[in-house]
């Protein structure tokens, strides 16, 4: 698992550090960080995911990349862009086949510029299995093409109606790389990746109003983000599953306290351990702790400069964020 944007950056759960499993893509002009390195399948009689088995160049320009879902395989089909300095597809066409059954989507388009790269890492191209239905839900997920930003999570789902394919949601940005719409704060900069949580599947990010906010993106953590899907929508689930929010919260105060005995700066860190632990309904013994860390000098400007203020001027910087963020009230 993976997907939380931290330089140190660490994606968790469990636990488990997932930071070392991203993939850097270099060219002369921008680095990008991909999600993961390893197509990765995940099967059961109910919720599964399949995240692209195969990369194949066509011919030319052409190129194909397919992930297998059981009986079903899931294929996307395009041309590489000219001129984009990565090698990336603007548009292409989507297709689900099982059994002797073939469903076709032409004429795919990603928003805010956005293009699937030609790559053999990262959750580029996803089937979905939430339930038992028979046409897994296909999850894209194109690129901007700049440095820590963006991959825009697009879903498309089956109709029943239409007997075929459509899109039912997607991320998309404002011109400051916002999140525009009711698209819940994933981290654009990872974006999501399927995985089984307590038997059910899920797609794991990190909150990405986060990185930034108190310190250097190198320098920031963000806590945990659980999105499921809702009649083919995006919905945050983060606090049905309290186990996973834990373990995050248990491995963010690991790595303030590692900080702290190193004086090394914890302003952008201390935010999402506090966020985990409001989450789990634990908000006032948080506040304390911070206080006490505050109190200690633990904030001081000697450790960091910090992006929205050092010592007392930081608490209630925190606290007002952490509350217009929906997490302490």
């Amino acid at each position: 698992m993976r997907a939380r944007p931290r330089g140190r950056q660490r994606g968790r759960i469990g636990g488990l550090w997932l930071g070392a499993a991203a993939l850097v893509m270099a060219t002369a002009a921008v680095a990008v960080s991909v999600p993961a390195a390893v197509a990765r399948t995940v099967a059961s009689p109910g919720p599964a995911f399949a995240c692209r088995d195969t990369l194949v160049h066509t011919g030319g320009r052409s190129f194909r990349l397919t992930s297998v879902l059981g009986a079903t395989r899931v294929s996307y089909q395009a041309t590489l862009a000219r001129g984009t300095g990565l090698p990336m597809a603007s548009g292409g066409t989507l297709v689900v086949a099982n059994g002797a059954r073939q469903l076709t989507l032409r004429g795919l388009s990603f928003a805010n510029g956005g293009g699937i790269l030609a790559s053999t890492s990262g959750d580029q191209l996803c089937a979905l299995r939430f339930g038992h239905e028979a046409y897994p839900e296909v999850l894209l997920q194109p690129y901007t093409g700049g440095a820590h930003c963006c991959f825009l999570p697009t879903l498309y789902t089956y109709s029943a109606r239409a007997r075929g394919y459509r899109l039912s949601a997607r991320a998309t940005l404002t011109e400051s790389n916002a999140l525009a719409g009711r698209m819940p704060p994933y981290n654009p900069n990872g974006g999501l990746a399927p995985e089984l949580v307590g038997g059910h599947l899920v797609l794991l990010s990190s909150d990405g109003r986060f990185p930034y906010t108190f310190a250097c993106f190198a320098c920031s953590a963000a806590p945990i983000l659980l999105l499921g899907d809702l009649e083919g929508r995006f919905v945050n689930v983060t606090r049905l599953y309290p186990t996973a929010v834990a373990a995050d919260a248990r491995t963010l105060w690991s790595a303030i306290t590692g900080d702290l005995r190193t004086h090394t700066e914890v302003l952008g860190v201390v935010p999402a351990w506090v966020a985990d632990e409001c989450t789990l309904g634990r908000a006032a013994p948080a506040l304390i702790a911070v206080a006490r860390l505050e109190r200690a000098g633990d904030f001081s400007a000697k450790l960091g400069p910090g992006f929205d203020g050092t010592g007392a001027a930081y608490v209630r910087n925190l606290r007002r964020f952490l509350s217009q963020t929906g997490y302490c009230r």
